[in-house]
């Protein structure tokens, strides 16, 4: 005879009367019932707590993973490169790194040049961004060009 209730109340902070299913409670070999005492949503939330109260931990769990998934880290990486976020983060990077220069600096020499190059005049092309121009003696950005100049 099969004693197992229907329902079960989560003992997590919300204190709900949950179905008694997988949807709602992870099962656990020594929990009542082969369950949880908390439900899913509780357990989620407790983890998001202790992780942004112990971001090392995190960090670490975060490569162990990495390292035990090489494969779905890198499909992972593949398709996050794809998306114009991803772009505009790479580009972000570069030009502080190569050239000391922000999105904002970037966006100040495109507007004096109206969009155009600073050698040939003609406008960048069509999804195309100008080049900066720097001195590498000096270190000193010049002005953008279009990719021909």
């Amino acid at each position: 005879m099969n004693n197992i209730p229907e329902t079960k109340r989560c003992l997590g902070p919300c204190l709900r009367d949950l179905p008694l299913t997988l949807e709602y409670f992870s099962t656990h070999a020594h929990g009542k019932y082969g369950f949880q005492s908390r439900c899913r949503d509780c357990n989620k939330e407790t983890q998001r707590l202790f992780h942004l109260e112990h971001p090392e931990v995190k960090a670490a769990s975060d490569k162990r993973w990495a390292l035990a998934n090489p494969d779905k880290v890198k499909v992972n990486h593949a398709r996050h490169r794809t998306t114009e976020k991803w772009k505009k983060t790479l580009q972000k990077n570069w030009l502080a790194a190569k050239y000391n220069l922000t999105e904002e600096g970037y966006q100040k020499l495109w507007d004096e040049q109206k969009g155009l190059c600073a050698i040939c005049g003609l406008p960048e092309p069509e999804g195309k961004r100008l080049h900066v121009d720097h001195d590498h003696a000096r270190d000193v950005v010049r002005g953008l060009l279009c990719g021909k100049c």
